[in-house]
């Protein structure tokens, strides 16, 4: 029974954490798409790293989201 709690409680907590990124995610790509719509050479600028933060959430996460 304690370990059913703890499953249920780990499950809630990984949905909230599920809908935080999918929020930040969702006014990340509105900021994004904002700022290349302005600034088309953002992406030759960008550094590796954050280039390809934006491209994952690109490709794997944006996809399933509802815009």
């Amino acid at each position: 029974e304690e370990f059913e709690a703890l499953v249920k409680a780990k499950r809630q907590s990984h949905i909230c954490v599920k809908e935080g990124v999918r929020r930040k995610g969702l006014a990340m790509f509105k900021e994004s798409s904002e700022l290349l719509s302005l600034k088309p050479d953002l992406f030759k600028e960008m550094s590796g790293f954050a280039y390809q933060c934006y491209e994952s959430l690109m490709t794997s996460y944006l996809p399933h989201l509802s815009l």
